[in-house]
């Protein structure tokens, strides 16, 4: 998955952070998944 993005994104070939012109979707999705992913990593350890 990261290296699509690497490879897609222009930004990253100027030189630019990568983050700094992804779409907000994208950071949505994101940010999403990651609070999914700490959610299930908490209810695992507490199990």
């Amino acid at each position: 998955m990261a290296r699509s993005l690497f490879r897609r994104g222009p930004s990253y070939r100027r030189g630019q952070p990568l983050g700094l012109n992804m779409p907000f979707s994208g950071w949505l999705t994101l940010a999403l998944a990651g609070g999914l992913a700490v959610f299930w990593l908490i209810r695992w350890v507490l199990s």
